[in-house]
């Protein structure tokens, strides 16, 4: 782990009592999100724009976002080959590139509130996980932080409230959670998230797990109004926050301090806002013209059931796919899950606890 910033503590104490005087860096920063997404708008460039504040703007960065250079299934070699010096990796894309992160992206069924998830993931790998840091090491990144979505519900451009309902119609998941859409009677469609809103809008596919608030965010609500409100999984294990690591290593102890002190900022932003941007689609759902029902008992059932036998199967086909420990890096996740549900629950709404926590938890160890 010393590998991050050996020296984290004394350049923190050195950012505390003095100003900055480093050599000025520009980061170019790839997001296949646009400006309004949140991941974009309360995470990485709050992120960004903290670290230009704390270096009193000798860490500069031009923003790429909407996918201008790099898309969901480019980021990855983008970094590698420089043609950003950071991006937003959505791990789901990258099952054999990225086996070992995918491990913890495939217990998606066990996420819920993403501030405990982001935090969980982001301890994870940065202290738990040799194998996910080396793993992103051999394609030239260096992780400072993720994120999670807030839980998913069916996004359907019908009211589907019942297994009937729901039985053989397209539902667009990730991976991890096509195994929810066919425990439902559902039909799994492979498509990325830049897709949806086309897929939706021609009838390519009926319904995607998603969260409420994309409805809005990404404008889902155009073309599907209607909720399914399973609350059932939610996307994580991306790493938001990245860094090309050769140029990650040619900075001072100081400039690395800056991002990593500026990397709980957008761990926080981000989480926060996915929380509370779907609680308020939800909460005003007929103001805004949406449709939100509570899935009845028959649904409910078949989801817990695919949900309890999740965990297990995620783990032999890891190991299966050659992860080393695969079953002690899903333990450590889990006790980090238990371990921030605890933390939120004491901390509430208030954010700056949350941000100072993830310091004194995750960032303050490195």
């Amino acid at each position: 782990m010393t590998s991050i910033i050996s020296r984290f503590g004394l350049a923190a104490t050195m950012l505390a009592g003095s100003v900055l005087s480093v050599g000025a860096e520009t980061i170019t920063y790839g997001a296949y999100g646009s400006t309004k997404s949140v991941l974009v708008r309360e995470g990485i460039i709050p992120f960004l724009e903290a670290a230009k504040e704390k270096s009193s703007n000798e860490i500069d960065y031009q923003l790429m976002a909407g996918g201008a250079v790099v898309g969901t299934k480019t980021t990855l070699a983008g970094i590698r080959d420089g043609i950003v010096d950071g991006g937003m990796v959505s791990t789901i894309y990258y099952p054999t590139d990225l086996p070992v992160l995918n491990t913890i992206a495939s217990l998606s069924v066990l996420g819920g509130d993403p501030r405990v998830a982001a935090a969980a993931f982001t301890e994870t790998v940065l202290l738990n996980c040799e194998g996910c840091l080396a793993e992103l090491a051999s394609w030239n990144v260096q992780f400072l932080g993720g994120y999670s979505t807030a839980p998913y519900s069916f996004l359907c451009v019908d009211p589907l409230t019942t297994l009937s309902d729901l039985n053989g119609k397209r539902i667009r998941s990730t991976a991890a959670l096509s195994g929810i859409a066919t425990a439902v009677g559902g039909v799994p469609v492979n498509m990325t998230i830049s897709e949806v809103y086309e897929g939706l809008q021609r009838g390519q596919i009926d319904c995607t797990l998603g969260s409420p608030g994309w409805l809005v965010t990404r404008s889902f609500g155009d073309v599907a109004k209607n909720v399914l409100l399973t609350a059932s999984g939610a996307t994580f294990g991306g790493p938001m926050l990245n860094l090309r690591k050769d140029m990650w290593e040619d900075l001072t102890d100081t400039q690395r301090a800056v991002l990593l002190d500026a990397a709980p900022i957008g761990v926080a932003k981000a989480a926060f806002a996915y929380r509370n941007e779907s609680e308020k689609v939800i909460n005003d759902a007929e103001t805004l013209g949406f449709n939100v029902t509570q899935p009845g008992q028959e649904v409910r059932d078949v989801i817990d059931a695919h949900i309890e036998a999740e965990t297990q199967r995620v783990v032999a086909a890891a190991s299966e796919a050659g992860v080393a420990d695969a079953d002690a890096i899903v333990g450590a996740f889990i006790e980090n899950l238990a371990k921030w549900e605890t933390i939120v629950d004491e901390l509430g709404d208030d954010i700056d606890a949350y941000e100072a926590a993830l310091r004194r938890e995750i960032y303050g160890k490195l």
